[in-house]
């Protein structure tokens, strides 16, 4: 056996090992999904979208070799092992999740977990692995991605590491991801072992080359640590961050207003994109709307602005002072918004602002601060573009996503920022028009699609390569009755299963869309999915298919990249009208 493999078969074993282990210390029952093992960079490693704010376990190794591993854990997994051990009202450690509060005798608690995992590795690898490695947990430290400078020493050092990853339950709730990430070198994995993209092993270009480069092109994304280039401009950079902290806000608004309004509230379909005022109002925001106007304080300071159509503020806000179902429709069927309901919407839009500065504080290199102010009924037709109502004309960053409320959908929530609060005015630079509907359509599959490793320079399939729909699946039946459908729509598919390579596909075809096909939704589908997000290619639109979707699976499918559900088992036409509406048949 190779020794990725054997490194693999060990760590596989250790996942195996954790849910009696940990289970037992916690008198819980835990459960773990497939672990997926990888070996990454660092930047490969941080420059994931999904991952929320993290606690890192420093793990001492001594042995046949010496030198440091690290856990992983989400900072809101890592209170609840340490709430449990310690015993806590559930409802103290609910609330210190919400906040994000590890510290005192609940991050001392953690700290025990983390002793069990580092004495769980120790185990495994005594008894499994050829050489003899220990692991002792040392300090914990918090971490955002976003915040993580690549090239410095801190919260690890440059360099490659071998990932194992998986999916935690606890009584039956998703506690999010387990990562255990080992230098390379530790587990013998060297250098040669790695598969390099381009990015490790660039090739030189020439001056001329280097200057008319596109800022998307693998010359801006090219790296090696023995030879860093020069960092991406600006906008690059900027647009970056502020995509992986708007996906984080927006996966936060979904969860606090649905408590908020003790109903399920979904946010799908997220799109983010560069627009002018008269480009919003012309193609997204066409009927008439709630805009609130949002204060923006801290390190810059100005106005951004949230929309959502009357329509939905009025259902939103009657929901929440829990009017009859008749009388909100009745409010909609007048338009009024007014008096309570207009009240309690400003309750909702408080909400979403708290998500906005909690989000912003965590990840973003500035500290901003976003208070509700005022809002106002607007008409899009009446709008005059060069007026400086209800906001200026200028280049903001739209992130849009269509919202659902206890399954009925709803239609788009809109946050409006001007671009120099997310430092984003060096667009302007690259093109001082606004972008056409059709523009701002491509980019926003590109911005919603892109994969974690989006500016790695993974292998690209021949020019003269068809295009086709990825349908993913456990069971081949299934998977041919989807592709019966999509190639009866002109569609042309390749089936692959859960264990095959993505990445073959990927390099030797242009996939337009992916069905991942579940016969069970669970973790054994989501890992499928993680595998997607660390693929090394942007994302199409991904499908997540499967039967008996609970909520908390629906989001778990949304944030692991999911641009819609279909529930299965689906009509004929049911399939077609998803792949219509996601999927576009190229010219």
């Amino acid at each position: 056996m190779e020794h990725q493999a054997i490194v693999e078969v060990v760590f596989k074993a250790v996942v195996e090992a954790l849910p009696n282990e940990l289970g037992a210390l916690l008198g819980q029952e835990l459960s773990c999904s497939e672990p997926v093992c990888q070996l990454v960079s660092k930047e490969n490693l941080f420059s994931t979208t999904s991952r929320p704010k993290s606690t890192l376990a420093h793990l001492k190794v001594t042995g046949d070799h010496e030198g440091e591993a690290f856990l992983v854990l989400p900072v809101k997994t890592s209170i609840i092992f340490g709430g449990t051990l310690i015993m806590l009202p559930q409802d103290q450690i609910e609330e210190n999740a919400r906040s994000e509060t590890l510290d005192g005798e609940v991050a001392d608690a953690y700290g025990e977990v983390a002793n069990i995992l580092a004495g769980i590795l120790t185990q495994i690898f005594l008894d499994k692995y050829p050489k003899s490695l220990r692991f002792v947990r040392t300090e914990v430290d918090e971490f955002v991605d976003s915040n993580i400078d690549i090239s410095s020493q801190q919260p690890l050092p440059p360099g490659h590491y071998f990932q194992l990853s998986c999916e935690l339950n606890m009584g039956g709730e998703n506690l999010g991801t387990l990562e255990v990430v080992t230098p390379a070198e530790l587990l013998d994995l060297s250098a040669p072992e790695i598969e390099e993209s381009p990015e490790e092993t660039p090739e030189k270009t020439s001056e001329t080359e280097q200057k008319e480069t596109p800022p998307s092109s693998s010359a801006e994304t090219d790296k090696t640590e023995d030879n860093p280039p020069t960092s991406a401009p600006p906008f690059a950079d900027a647009k970056k961050v502020a995509d992986i902290v708007l996906k984080a806000t927006i996966e936060q608004v979904a969860e606090e207003v649905g408590a908020l309004l003790g109903q399920s509230f979904t946010c799908s379909d997220l799109q983010l994109e560069m627009v002018s005022k008269s480009n919003f109002f012309n193609n997204y925001c066409l009927d008439k709307s709630i805009l609130t106007h949002v204060e923006v304080s801290g390190d810059t300071s100005g106005k951004m602005y949230l929309l959502n159509q009357t329509k939905d503020a009025i259902l939103m806000g009657g929901t929440l002072i829990m009017l009859p179902e008749e009388e909100i429709q009745g409010h909609i069927g007048k338009g009024a918004f007014d008096g309570e309901v207009a009240d309690a919407y400003g309750e909702v839009v408080n909400i979403i602002s708290g998500g906005l500065t909690q989000t912003f504080l965590d990840r973003f290199p500035q500290q901003l601060r976003f208070v509700k102010t005022t809002a106002e009924t607007i008409v899009p037709t009446k709008i005059i573009p060069t007026d400086d109502a209800p906001f200026p004309e200028g280049l903001y960053y739209l992130a849009s996503c269509t919202i659902a409320l206890q399954g009925t959908p709803l239609d788009k929530l809109y946050l409006l920022f001007p671009a120099e609060i997310l430092g984003l005015e060096d667009y302007q630079e690259k093109s001082q028009s606004a972008p056409s509907a059709q523009e701002a359509s491509t980019t926003a599959q590109g911005s919603a699609a892109t994969s974690p490793n989006s500016s790695r320079q993974a292998p690209q399939p021949p020019a003269d390569a068809t295009p086709v729909v990825l349908i993913i699946a456990d069971n081949q039946e299934d998977a041919e009755a989807i592709s019966k459908n999509l190639t009866s729509d002109n569609y042309q598919t390749k089936i692959i299963g859960f264990k095959d390579d993505i990445r073959a596909i990927f390099s030797s075809h242009p996939v337009l869309g992916i069905f991942l096909l579940m016969a069970e939704v669970g973790e054994k589908g989501f890992s499928v999915a993680i595998k997607l997000q660390s693929s090394g290619y942007p994302l199409p639109p991904v499908i997540a298919a499967g039967p008996e979707w609970t909520r908390s699976a629906v989001l778990k499918a949304v944030k692991y990249g999911a641009r819609d559900i279909l529930v299965t088992p689906a009509s004929d036409d049911e399939i077609r009208e998803k792949a219509k509406q996601h999927i576009a048949i190229p010219a």
